[in-house]
């Protein structure tokens, strides 16, 4: 019995043990992460969520519940399960989980959102112990080789500034969204405001209804961010673009949304009237946030970035707004490949004009004899 102790106890020790690339011996003290450093990791991915709480749709149309964390037993190495939960049944999405990836810097956890750069060539670097190499391969293929492929090859094309013809309207925020994200997932986003007017949105762009949301009231004052995670919105799906794009119109008015656009499939045109601008979700002041997104792989819209889009009734930058100011310097973040920031301007005037309905659908029924 005693030799048999000796040797379980051996085993043990052992399985403790690894041999770095130098030869000296680490031992764990477990190979089991306790409640604490899951913890730990878990308030490490909701901080960074909740610093992307705009610049992702997972982000704005869900909320994120954080499974499956597993912590290398070095303790430098964590990864976890993203699962957005419909916030209105509070019911998990049935899609895929976005996989995220974490690295012990010094005391805190550097956190890889699905759509964070460097996503990829962090996958890489995971240990076995916490993801095989099978489940490295299958998500190398699912998201990893799709990033790139899923952007487009130039910027696209076909949009009018969000508001009526004729009218200014100034830009407060374009690539230095970078600022205040660092991962880059609202380089391409721009922020839009008449400084304390509420006013209509007109679609930039036609395509479907999507996704909305406009039950959110109005926020009068700037701590509101932190009790609004979700503001309200409107997502139009796109598929005359390659790959299928989605544009993001954010922090709308409570009920502003016309009845007959809560439904999803229903076409609107450019120039037709979507909501208005006010503040709601994580806003600060009175303001349109608008981008245009892709997803990461194929259409699970939950999971893509903002990409590169020129407005035709934009005269500087190839259509590109850009602004230069005491608070937002677009120059000193225009820094990703194909970037144009040659001029700056704070007001712009558009040409957008309205349309009182959407597009008329023709059906041709299939003629049987």
């Amino acid at each position: 019995m005693k030799r048999l102790l000796l040797f379980a106890l051996i085993v043990i020790i052992l399985s403790a043990c690894t041999r770095s690339q130098t030869g000296e011996v680490a031992v764990y003290t477990t190979a089991t992460p306790d409640v604490n450093a899951i913890a730990a990791v878990e308030q490490s991915i909701q901080q960074v969520i909740q610093n992307e709480s705009e610049n992702a749709l997972a982000f704005i149309v869900a909320k994120i519940s954080v499974e499956n964390i597993h912590i290398s037993r070095d303790g430098l190495y964590a990864v976890g399960w993203l699962i957005p939960i419909d916030p209105e049944t509070n019911i998990p999405v049935a899609i895929e989980p976005g996989l995220v990836l974490l690295q012990k810097d010094d005391t805190d956890w550097r956190v890889w959102l699905p759509t964070t750069p460097g996503w990829r060539e962090v996958l890489a670097t995971i240990p076995d112990e916490i993801l095989s190499e099978r489940h490295k391969e299958v998500w190398e293929k699912r998201v990893g080789a799709q990033i790139e492929a899923a952007q487009p090859a130039a910027a696209l094309t076909g949009y009018k500034l969000p508001w009526e013809a004729g009218i200014s309207r100034y830009l407060t925020q374009s690539t230095c969204h970078d600022q205040y994200t660092p991962s880059g997932n609202a380089h391409y986003a721009f922020d839009f405001s008449t400084y304390g007017e509420l006013w209509n949105i007109y679609a930039a762009k036609g395509g479907i209804v999507w996704l909305w949301k406009d039950d959110i009231p109005t926020c009068y004052e700037y701590t509101c961010s932190d009790t609004q995670p979700l503001g309200n919105y409107m997502v139009i799906k796109d598929t005359s673009t390659n790959p299928v794009s989605y544009q993001l119109y954010l922090h709308l008015k409570q009920n502003s949304i016309p009845a007959e656009l809560k439904v999803q499939g229903t076409p609107i045109a450019q120039g037709q009237f979507i909501g208005n601008v006010d503040n709601t979700g994580q806003s600060w002041g009175h303001h349109l946030h608008f981008q245009v997104q892709v997803p990461l792989y194929g259409e699970n819209y939950y999971w893509g970035r903002s990409i590169d889009i020129v407005f035709d009734d934009v005269d500087i930058n190839g259509g590109r707004p850009r602004l230069k100011s005491s608070w937002c310097d677009d120059e000193a973040y225009c820094t990703f490949p194909g970037d144009v920031c040659n001029d700056f301007r704070a007001t712009y005037i558009s040409q957008n004009t309205i349309v009182e309905d959407g597009p008329i659908l023709i059906y041709f029924p299939f003629i049987t004899r």
